[in-house]
């Protein structure tokens, strides 16, 4: 029995170096089609990893009441991810360099660059850093400030304390400049470093 062809869909997406962000139209919503807001959580008002005062965390700080599956994919439990605005105000306070990973959940590149950050040697120098996370369909606004070449999707900056960019820290690729290596953890390793080391 042979092989089954891949769709030719999977195919293609398997064989871009990062999924480049869809056009999106907005259209207005028919208001006999909008769900009970009383059966569903307000996700659009949450940042991806906003922290909540009803649950303590790690270092005292509020988080979420229950991890999701984004929090598990993205090794939640080892990483201390930050929305962007709480990242800031950390990395201000404490004098460290920020990564910042910009996601999408219809990306499947996303899912597999998720995979580098539960490497351990990821963990650990994650730790030296101030780790923030942006879904760029649910905040747009810090999504469209980090767009130095292209709204690809994955893309990670290095940030300094105070928010600029560290845009010489790259990926070293001439297109899709920051689509850090999604299968090996040597290429965020290089840019954690980077951005780590004095001068």
């Amino acid at each position: 029995m042979s092989p089954r062809p891949l769709p030719l869909l999977l195919v293609a997406a398997l064989a871009l170096p990062a999924c480049d962000a869809p056009a999106i139209t907005p259209i207005a919503p028919d208001p006999a089609a909008q769900p009970d807001p009383a059966a569903q959580p307000d996700i659009a008002a949450q940042p991806d990893t906003a922290p909540r005062p009803d649950q303590p965390a790690r270092g005292g700080e509020a988080r979420a009441a229950a991890p999701t599956a984004e929090d598990a994919e993205w090794n939640g439990d080892e990483i201390r991810w930050l929305d962007y605005d709480t990242g800031l105000a950390r990395a201000r306070a404490e004098g460290k360099p920020i990564c910042l990973v910009l996601h999408a959940s219809w990306c499947p590149h996303c899912h597999t660059y998720a995979r580098i950050f539960s490497d351990p040697r990821v963990v650990a120098e994650s730790r030296r850093l101030v780790m923030v996370r942006v879904d760029v369909d649910r905040n747009a606004t810090v999504a469209s400030r980090f767009a130095l070449d292209g709204t690809y999707v994955p893309r990670t900056y290095f940030l300094r304390s105070d928010g600029t960019v560290l845009d010489q820290i790259d990926a070293h690729r001439p297109r899709y400049r920051y689509f850090f290596d999604e299968s090996n953890p040597a290429s965020l390793l290089g840019g954690m470093a980077a951005a780590l080391s004095p001068g």
